[in-house]
């Protein structure tokens, strides 16, 4: 059995979308992006927290892009970012509470930005798949996201990355 090498999740930068924070809905609107006020715990994942967002808090959806350069992996899928997020949470070597429960499709992305190696796992397993694929040294990141929606939940890098 191979030594962890130890892991880190970043949550999403919210700064490029503080802009957006107390704009009119009408204003959102015209930008792809819309405000929602979260009606049940468990079912708003905030993709700068990664923490759930809590019945009557406000967020903001709206598509998002997770690869840093063209590829044929590029995608762009909804997200959450919970309005007034000031930074982004880091998980080191542990896992965002927030997915307790969840299943992820954990990706493996090399330097060009394709996807080398990919898992399904539940929250148990993950950090160990995530050592794992991030031992790999054609790795540069990892990508959870959630498989039912697809969407992004977060960036893993190795615990000593300084990107």
């Amino acid at each position: 059995m191979s030594t962890p090498i130890g892991f880190r999740v970043k949550g999403l930068d919210p700064r490029p979308y503080q802009h957006l924070y107390g704009q009119s809905d009408a204003a959102l609107a015209a930008q792809a992006v819309h405000r929602i006020t979260a009606t049940e715990h468990g079912r708003y994942p905030d993709r700068a927290s990664l923490q759930d967002a809590l019945p009557g808090q406000t967020l903001l959806l709206f598509n998002h892009g997770h690869l840093d350069q063209p590829s044929p992996y590029a995608a762009t899928h909804a997200i959450y970012l919970r309005e007034g997020e000031l930074e982004a949470a880091r998980f080191v070597d542990c896992l965002p509470p927030a997915w307790q429960g969840r299943s992820l499709a954990i990706r493996a992305i090399d330097a060009r930005d394709w996807i080398v190696q990919a898992r399904l796992v539940d929250f148990e397993e993950a950090p160990r798949v995530i050592n794992d694929m991030l031992a790999n040294p054609a790795v540069a990141h990892l990508h959870a996201h959630y498989p039912a929606t697809g969407c992004l939940a977060a960036r893993i890098e190795r615990a000593g990355d300084d990107r």
